[in-house]
């Protein structure tokens, strides 16, 4: 009997052991699927942050792209404020600046660059260097190279650019003029007009968008300029008038002007970049505007004023420009150099 209650417990036992069993293949299964899924989700995890970091990553790039165009474009409408599209235009041409000497064309590339910051100015000044030269701040003395100006000029072509070039003496200008027949069939130009002037005002006009042509015509008259009184008549107003006073407004009843007369802020007056600024802010008028009786698209002519810190200057055009004028006028009146 004893017997037979034991196999009928063993019996009783095992269908409980088969039970167990599939309990813990059951659980066994589950653990093996949470392993399993575990692992996926950390391998499209790590998928997807390798994914959105590529994005990132592109993203940033692109972002990058796109946030150096709208900076640019983004300054010129804050310089502008309700301007034309003409502000959103960048540069076309760039610049080669040739002297004898590489530190006379190294300064002048630098001094330019300052009032024309997105426009290409490369120098090629002085004779090419070598090995014996390197502590000679001339490179390799005074003199032009034939192979400098045209490697000069051929990395502003190969920008996508048209060129202007600036020379300072005649046997500059002699060498140049070999390097642009060689390459006739490219938009370089040389400017016959005195370096200095010519090269800032040029650069200037490029910053501004405008074509070779634009900058030719802008170089041209950049030494006429100075060649005005600097002293007397409406160079500048004194100024004790308006003593509160930052600006007062004038309307053209009759010829449907507009002009606003204001201070200037700038501690050291209308010097070259406050100038430039200016001048690119006018670049965007189709009537014309004037300040005094310079034009205020000319970054020399503003210069050409000696208007100092204090002084009264008249900005003036058509009333259909208001609010460009105004514009002006208040950048002069808070100040324009930072």
């Amino acid at each position: 009997m004893s017997e037979v209650l034991q196999r009928l417990e063993e019996e009783a036992r095992k269908p409980r052991a088969v039970a167990g069993d599939a309990a813990a293949a059951t659980a066994s299964t589950a653990t093996a699927g949470e392993t399993a899924a575990d692992s996926s989700a950390d391998e499209a995890a790590r998928s997807s942050a390798d994914s959105s970091a590529n994005r990132t990553t592109t993203e940033g790039t692109l972002t990058e792209d796109g946030l150096t165009e709208g900076t640019m474009m983004t300054s010129n409408n804050d310089a502008a404020s309700g301007a034309n599209e003409g502000s959103e235009q960048s540069p076309q041409v760039g610049v080669v600046v040739v002297s004898h000497s590489k530190r006379l064309a190294d300064g002048l590339a630098l001094l330019a660059s300052q009032m024309a910051k997105d426009v290409l100015i490369v120098p090629a000044g002085g004779l090419d260097a070598g090995p014996e030269d390197k502590d000679n701040p001339d490179g390799g003395g005074i003199g032009t190279s034939y192979d400098a100006i045209e490697a000069a000029v051929n990395k502003v072509v190969d920008a996508g650019l048209a060129c202007a070039i600036f020379t300072d003496l005649g046997s500059a200008t002699m060498t140049v003029e070999m390097v642009v027949d060689m390459l006739d069939d490219e938009p370089v130009r040389f400017i016959d007009a005195p370096l200095v002037e010519a090269t800032v005002a040029g650069a200037v006009a490029a910053q501004q968008g405008q074509d070779l042509d634009g900058v030719e015509r802008e170089a041209r008259r950049a030494i006429s300029a100075f060649e005005s009184e600097s002293a007397g008549g409406d160079s500048a107003a004194a100024p004790g008038e308006d003593a509160a006073g930052d600006s007062t407004n004038s309307d053209d009843a009759n010829g449907g002007g507009y002009s606003r007369r204001v201070k200037v802020a700038d501690k050291a007056g209308l010097h070259a970049r406050p100038a430039a600024k200016l001048a690119e802010m006018a670049a965007d008028s189709e009537e014309g505007i004037l300040v005094n009786d310079a034009d205020a698209d000319s970054a020399m002519s503003l210069m050409g004023l000696g208007a100092e810190c204090g002084e009264e200057v008249t900005v003036s055009g058509d009333r259909s420009e208001k609010a460009l004028i105004d514009s002006i006028a208040d950048a002069i009146a808070a100040g324009l150099d930072e």
